[in-house]
C-alpha cells in the first residue's frame, strides 16, 4: 500500500471491484466500505474478511478480489483489465471498536463465490 494512493482490486474476471486506500476498502465510487485491521477485513465491528499478501479473501479462505501486489497461494489470477480513474475519496468515517481476531481461514486455491461487495452484505 502506498501512501495516500489507491491501489485498484480485481475481481475474477480482471476487471477492478474495488479501491484499496491505505487501511480502508472504498467501492468503485469512493464510498467506504470496510476498514483492515491486523490481516481483518472489518465493517461494523464484525469480520467480513481477509486482507492477506495482496488477497481479499472471505471468511472461508476463498479469493474475493487481489491488488496488483497480491502474491503467495491462491487461484491464477485473471489479464487485469484497464484501471478506470480512481474514485473521490468519501469521509473517513470513525474507526470502529475492533472485533476480536478469530482463527484466519485456510486459503484456498478457489475463487470465492461472493463479490467484494457481498462480503459486507449478510
Amino acid at each position: 500500500m502506498k501512501g495516500t494512493q489507491m491501489d485498484a482490486l480485481y475481481g475474477r474476471n480482471g476487471q477492478v471491484v474495488a479501491w484499496l486506500d491505505s487501511d480502508r476498502i472504498l467501492d468503485l465510487h469512493g464510498r467506504h466500505m470496510g476498514w483492515i485491521h491486523n490481516e481483518m477485513i472489518v465493517d461494523q465491528g464484525r469480520v467480513r474478511g481477509w486482507f492477506m499478501s495482496g488477497w481479499i479473501r472471505d471468511t472461508s479462505g476463498g479469493a474475493v478480489a487481489f491488488s496488483g501486489e497480491a502474491n503467495g497461494f491462491g487461484p491464477v489470477k485473471p489479464v487485469r483489465g484497464v484501471r478506470p480513474v480512481r474514485p473521490v475519496r468519501s469521509v473517513r468515517p470513525v474507526k470502529p471498536v475492533w472485533p476480536v481476531r478469530p482463527t484466519r481461514p485456510t486459503v484456498t486455491s478457489s475463487w470465492s463465490p461472493y463479490s467484494v461487495g457481498q462480503i459486507f452484505v449478510e
